[in-house]
């Protein structure tokens, strides 16, 4: 499908480096290998923003094929929308927004990444549950997709005492 999108050719040692980043994923983080693919395939440009860094403004805006922006609001200190600056901008510039306030599923990560190019720009907030009403206001009528998981699923695993 082409949407108008000039498809990027990566060098050779790029793609080495992407397969590389591939295979560390399928062991590390297995849900995020399907937009790893698509962005070694060129069909999207990944930006991911995890706190305390800034915002990737600058990809975004030079980004020439469909793009998916990664927020990691779920890195044990989620804090919702209130602890990202410069959110505005990102709503501004997003088509749609992909909440997902569940485990890490790689069948949710390929519908982002095929969302992103269906509709050119898209966030995908990876947040936990406390947190996903606040993200769902945030991203108001833009909210294409909101992934929420079972509540016995979202249990955390009591812990054993040792005495």
């Amino acid at each position: 499908m082409n949407f108008g999108y000039q498809q990027p050719q990566l060098r050779q040692t790029d793609k080495l480096q992407a397969d590389l980043t591939i295979a560390r994923a399928s062991a590390a983080a297995p849900w995020l290998v399907p937009v790893l693919r698509a962005a070694r395939d060129g069909r999207i440009a990944l930006a991911v923003w995890v706190r305390g860094t800034e915002m990737p403004a600058r990809r975004l805006k030079r980004a020439r094929i469909p793009c998916l922006t990664i927020i990691g609001d779920d890195d044990g200190q989620s804090c919702g929308p209130s602890g990202w600056p410069r959110l505005h901008r990102l709503r501004s510039w997003t088509q749609r927004v992909f909440l997902h306030a569940a485990g890490g599923d790689a069948g949710h990560y390929g519908l982002a990444a095929d969302a992103a190019v269906l509709c050119g720009a898209l966030v995908l907030v990876e947040t936990d549950t406390d947190h996903a009403p606040a993200w769902r206001t945030w991203a108001g009528n833009r909210l294409a997709v909101d992934v929420r998981c079972r509540l016995d699923a979202c249990q955390a695993p009591a812990r054993e005492t040792v005495q």
